[in-house]
């Protein structure tokens, strides 16, 4: 199973994207939106207040002494440590970690009430996926940056 998010905004306080999910035929299985903590430049990182880097990483259903349940948790980030996609409406709610949900309201916090939803939703298909003897894995895709203006080339002196 291939769990992909696609980062589709970064601001200073918050990233918002778009989590899919692919079963083993390549057909979308499942789709909802996320938000992390904003991306900051290679090398630098605020604990707690910075999302990890685009990738490919593991997910695993782990028990999680911090909130005493079994939740997803993204392996091997290198410099991040408990990184876990969980239910949460704003950026006060991640610590580094993802939060799914079903769309945003106009403070570009995910909506109020979607996102444990959207997290259980998440939760049995990866746990059917690991029952099925599956490995599940995240890609995280920043986004293209902009593209630079056109200049004139037949400029003269």
């Amino acid at each position: 199973m291939i769990i992909t998010i696609q980062r589709v905004n970064i601001f200073d306080d918050r990233t918002l994207g778009i989590l899919t999910v692919k079963s083993g035929c390549d057909e979308v299985v499942y789709h909802c939106n996320t938000l992390e903590d904003p991306v900051r430049p290679p090398g630098v990182k605020i604990p707690g207040a910075t999302a990890i880097p685009a990738g490919r990483y593991r997910v695993v259903i782990d028990h999680s002494p911090k909130y005493d349940k079994d939740m997803l948790h993204i392996l091997d980030v290198l410099g991040f440590e408990g990184i876990r996609i969980h239910a949460g409406n704003t950026p006060a709610d991640t610590s580094g970690c993802i939060l799914v949900g079903g769309g945003f309201d106009k403070e570009r916090n995910l909506k109020g009430g979607t996102s444990r939803p959207a997290l259980l939703r998440l939760f049995a298909l990866v746990r059917q996926a690991i029952f099925e003897g599956e490995k599940v894995w995240c890609d995280i895709i920043d986004p293209l940056p902009p593209k630079p203006p056109e200049r004139n080339l037949d400029w003269k002196d």
